[in-house]
């Protein structure tokens, strides 16, 4: 089970910053351990380990090296393909091997609290229940610890032990209730299943919980924000989307143009390292968010700009679609514009 936070956004959710591990024998669910994932980067021979997964994951992503940092896996907006990673990844970080892979963030462990009730916690001053947990987990507690990492690690440990027990051992709402409490977290995509059994896998499909990228049938659009200086700045991050695309039914031609809007409402001081500081490497000031910018369409690009100047993009292939990414930095307080030009038929 990893558990994403979008503070650090990624792909498929956010960066995974502690993970668990469940069996299920005999129909009896167990909480086997709870730990970092950091401590699983460290683990294992990295001459031994093998970055294995669908074959554009790998083009892609391999160069981000998610084999020694775990807070690269969900680099893909496809879960399947994150999933099918982390899976073949954890034996060889010390873990057993596993049947599937399971990803929640912030919003569906309020989900959960909303089904079980609040959990309290001797690190924390008050109640963490459905109404506080996201802001709780994806910005407050950094704010409540500083740079008390180790702290900070065990609160949210214990909250997810926590959870587990209460999940196990409570008397649940009806399923009518339970599927209410948790239905934000499921048309989201903030609880995500993977399953290295087809039949199970392609139950997850059928009831959108699988987290995989659609086929293209005609136009198609995908746009992926992803936090590339290692912070929890992305709390402050809003997008604003705008597609046009127009179709000449004479010549069945398509031009579109993608208008994305990124602002960065954080502060440049006032706030923990961790939020506003880049890790070390990253070329960024604090308070300023870096970003990798990634776009999906069938369509071939005809020119892309940044605030008015001319924007060089990538151009790759993935998941059957051409993808065009870029590195953008948003000042803070400030909103970066790109503008991409799209032509196809």
């Amino acid at each position: 089970v990893l558990f994403e936070n979008p503070a650090e956004s990624h792909a498929s959710g956010g960066v995974p910053g502690d993970y668990a591990e469940v069996s299920a024998i005999n129909g009896k669910l167990s909480l086997v351990k709870v730990g970092s994932t950091v401590t699983l980067g460290s683990i294992g021979n990295p001459a031994g380990k093998h970055l294995i997964g669908p074959e554009d994951y790998l083009a892609r992503y391999s160069q981000f090296e998610p084999e020694d940092y775990w807070a690269n896996v969900p680099m893909s907006p496809d879960f399947p393909s994150v999933g099918e990673v982390a899976a073949h990844l954890y034996p060889e970080c010390g873990g057993t091997k596993v049947n599937g892979v399971i990803s929640l963030d912030p919003v569906a462990m309020a989900g959960f609290l909303a089904a079980t009730g609040p959990i309290t916690s001797p690190e924390w001053p008050g109640p963490v229940d459905a109404d506080n947990a996201v802001a709780i987990l994806a910005h407050d507690e950094y704010i409540h610890f500083g740079t008390d990492g180790s702290l900070q690690v065990k609160f949210v440990q214990a909250l997810i032990k926590s959870l587990w027990l209460d999940l196990v051992t409570r008397k649940l709402p009806s399923l009518p209730t339970l599927a209410n409490d948790l239905a934000p977290a499921l048309r989201g995509g903030h609880l995500l299943l993977y399953s290295e059994t087809p039949e199970a896998e392609r139950f997850f499909e059928a009831v959108h919980v699988a987290g995989s990228v659609p086929s293209v049938h005609g136009d198609f659009l995908g746009v992926v924000t992803q936090n590339a200086e290692g912070n929890k700045i992305d709390w402050y991050l809003r997008r604003s989307i705008d597609y046009r695309a127009v179709l000449n039914r004479t010549t069945d031609q398509i031009t579109a143009v993608l208008t994305l809007k990124l602002h960065n409402s954080s502060p440049t001081s006032g706030l923990p390292p961790i939020i506003l500081d880049p890790a070390a490497g990253a070329n960024t000031t604090p308070g300023e968010s870096e970003l990798y910018v990634s776009v999906y369409s069938p369509w071939e690009a005809d020119g892309s700009s940044l605030n008015g100047v001319p924007l060089v993009m990538t151009d790759q292939q993935e998941l059957g679609r051409l993808v065009y990414s870029a590195f953008v930095k948003v000042p803070a307080g400030g909103t970066a514009t790109i503008v991409l030009h799209l032509v196809g038929s």
